[in-house]
């Protein structure tokens, strides 16, 4: 079994936390969605495909949407978590063997991230600057279809889940709205930042969209 160091920056976050979750002074949940933009990375082989040798010649990945439930807990300083769904457009890539066969496939990803970290806003009043660090949970899947009449696919095609240990940082501004509050901003996910494979070359994705927090 793999041993993971704890990252320094999530023995940082860990602090912020108790210190949020000590001085909340509100709680809101919110419904946010917007565009999703990730590395081609996110078109790689699965490691079944990689230990029989197959790697990427071309790997493309399409724009996307998320969708997410978010809640906060706190003050200036805030506990913060978030379940998400996030779908990239299918695209074809293209993969080869050591035997120099060469295929051309369709491939889809969806990323359902768990995250908690903590949310600092910068000032007060109407127009507030935020930042957001997080830590989290993800499990990315990815799917492999041939093109439409290609029968020369040397492998049976399995689409494969993985589960995966990340971070995310973000900054937006936030709309205080008095019984409610607009986020508008920006996280950028890096969702195999810590038990990536050995093969595995590094993920992320960019996330633009909005939050809507209803105070409870």
């Amino acid at each position: 079994m793999k041993a993971y160091r704890i990252p320094s920056f999530l023995l940082v976050l860990q602090a912020a936390l108790l210190w949020g979750a000590t001085s909340a002074s509100g709680q809101s949940i919110g419904v946010g969605a917007g565009l999703a933009m990730a590395n081609d990375k996110i078109a790689q082989v699965t490691a079944d495909l990689a230990s029989r040798g197959w790697s990427a010649a071309a790997e493309n990945a399409g724009n996307g949407y998320y969708v997410e439930l978010r809640g906060r807990f706190g003050g200036q300083l805030a506990l913060i978590g978030s379940v998400g769904y996030s779908s990239f457009g299918r695209t074809h890539s293209q993969y080869f063997d050591g035997s120099s066969r060469s295929v051309d496939l369709v491939t889809s990803q969806t990323i359902i991230p768990v995250t908690i970290g903590a949310d600092m806003r910068l000032s007060e009043g109407f127009l507030v600057p935020y930042l957001t660090l997080e830590a989290s949970y993800n499990h990315y899947y990815r799917a492999f279809e041939r093109s439409v009449g290609d029968l020369s696919v040397p492998f049976d095609i399995q689409s494969e889940g993985d589960a995966r240990f990340g971070a995310a940082v973000g900054a937006g501004l936030a709309l205080d709205l008095k019984i409610a509050e607009l986020d508008i901003g920006g996280r950028l996910h890096l969702p195999n930042l810590i038990n990536a494979e050995p093969s595995e070359s590094e993920v992320y994705y960019l996330q633009l969209g909005a939050t809507l927090y209803v105070r409870l």
